[in-house]
């Protein structure tokens, strides 16, 4: 019985080595030579959001010309929208909260429902910053790379343009308040994109 449990104890102990010392992982060495720098176009820091202009680009293949075009168009759109409407919302949800109204449910809702209604508008004034077009040769497809832009001053206006024209809101509206509070935001942004 003494021998059977020192045979299991052993197993055990021995498997447990194997297990746990392994011999040390050879690290993967690339050659300097073999590594190639790639220009990919609409892209780099003047692509970039900035204090001016908020932009996204987007990248799509597609084996029809036009039809690559118009989803790269939407992806660039889509993503800039998201950008717009996350943006508009914190800043209304900082600025309300500074007019003492932060947790009226009527602001609340309307301060949500311009936010939509400003990320709808503003979408549709972005511009084309940069477009490049490749095609693959082997597989014949396009690939379409996109910058769209729009400009900060053009979000701003079209926010606080919303709070004006809302009976309710433009009640208690501090322009300096909420160009403070809509600057920070986009400064907050830049710094964490």
């Amino acid at each position: 019985m003494k021998n059977v449990k020192k045979s299991i104890l052993l197993f055990l102990g021995l498997t447990l080595a194997l297990t746990f010392c392994k011999a040390p992982q050879k690290t993967a060495y690339t050659n300097p030579k073999s590594m190639v720098t790639l220009d990919i176009p609409c892209s780099g820091p003047e692509y970039f959001s900035d204090e001016n202009y908020m932009r996204s680009t987007s990248a799509y293949d597609h084996i029809n010309m036009q039809a690559g075009k118009n989803l790269a168009n939407q992806f660039a759109i889509g993503e800039i929208a998201q950008d717009i409407e996350s943006s508009i919302s914190a800043v209304y949800d900082n600025y309300r909260k500074t007019i003492e109204k932060g947790q009226d449910q009527i602001y609340e809702g309307r301060f949500e429902g311009m936010t939509r209604i400003v990320t709808e508008d503003v979408k549709t004034r972005t511009r084309t910053k940069c477009e490049k077009i490749q095609q693959n040769q082997e597989t014949e497809k396009f690939r379409f790379y996109i910058t769209r832009e729009v400009s900060l001053e053009e979000i701003f206006n079209k926010a606080e343009q919303a709070i004006k024209n809302d009976e309710v809101l433009k009640i208690d509206y501090d322009y300096e308040k909420f160009k403070n509070v809509f600057s920070e935001e986009m400064e907050r942004r830049r710094n964490n994109g």
